[in-house]
């Protein structure tokens, strides 16, 4: 919980400290009156209620003030809430070196695992478009919530070839979102770009449009192996993912085997159908305060405690 106004909730606490004591030592100053003045209706009549129960009205009549000095602070809480109306759009690296196997049976075909079981655990309300890219980018599949045909799309995904165009699939994917919505943009690659647009450009086009990317890179670094048909290193670069990811205020992973990469990408999936709303508390506060103290005043009167 944060508030707004902090020096309102001090100072409202330090008020309510000393109306406390107030009350404290008029409450004592009565109970000394009580000895003499025993046939005073009003003693009669605080005297005919509980201990008990007067306990649990102070108790009551300081929890409404307590909520009263709270609204005042203006309190709020961000909590983590469905998205509405969420279309997350997957780009899936389908460029060479996707067939590597430092991850088994290969980059590609554990992605193809994940990728089911990411759209298996996506809402049903959830639209889901899907992009590949190698050395151009292109649409497989526009949004949508109908899950045979993104399980056709899946199976239709192209075998690696090519190069690596990841600002090109971000772009893309960008023109795929519909114009209201929680939007994300989820990229399956092994993070080295090498054709086409700037990934770091993109992410900051993304940043505007208030689109999340989150991404998780598929490999290891250093395993001694190569591309297949090339000279060129097996790798991953995380640090390029999680650059790109994080100008947009998403999250970046790398997955070393296929079992990482699909408990990753079901992690993501759940970050980008949820997002943090800020609950603004003062309103609930200050009523809850005023009909809790309104409530209690009125028992006060019934009980005799205002002669």
């Amino acid at each position: 919980m944060t508030f707004a106004a902090p020096l309102h909730l001090l100072w409202g606490l330090l008020i309510l400290v000393a109306l406390v004591l107030i009350y404290r030592a008029i409450e004592r100053r009565t109970a000394g009156y009580a000895q003499t003045y025993t046939q005073l209706v009003f003693l009669d009549d605080i005297a005919a209620v509980p201990l008990r129960w007067q306990r649990l009205w102070q108790a009551a009549l300081l929890a409404a003030l307590l909520l009263l000095v709270f609204a005042a602070a203006r309190p709020s809480l961000t909590l983590r809430l469905p998205a509405g109306a969420a279309t997350v759009v997957l780009c899936i690296d389908t460029s060479g070196s996707m067939s590597s196997s430092d991850v088994a049976p290969t980059r590609a075909q554990a992605a193809l695992v994940a990728i089911h079981r990411l759209v298996d655990r996506l809402d049903a309300s959830v639209r889901v478009g899907l992009v590949s890219f190698s050395s151009e980018a292109q649409v497989l599949l526009r949004p949508t919530t109908d899950r045979e045909a993104i399980g056709q799309a899946i199976s239709e995904i192209p075998a690696p070839n090519g190069a690596t165009a990841i600002g090109d699939a971000m772009a893309l994917a960008e023109t795929m979102m519909p114009m209201a919505g929680h939007h994300a943009i989820i990229l399956i690659t092994d993070g080295v770009n090498n054709r086409g647009a700037d990934p770091l450009e993109i992410s900051h086009e993304l940043a505007e449009h208030r689109i999340t990317l989150s991404a998780i890179g598929i490999g290891t670094s250093g395993s001694g192996q190569f591309v297949p048909g090339t000279d060129e290193a097996a790798s991953v670069d995380p640090e390029a993912l999680q650059t790109y990811a994080a100008a947009t205020g998403g999250e970046a992973l790398v997955a070393k085997d296929a079992e990482r990469l699909a408990a990753g990408l079901s992690m993501l999936a759940d970050a980008v159908v949820w997002e943090p709303r800020r609950i603004d508390l003062a309103l609930p506060c200050a009523l809850g305060g005023a009909l809790l103290g309104s409530a209690m005043f009125l028992l006060g009167f019934a009980w005799g405690k205002y002669p």
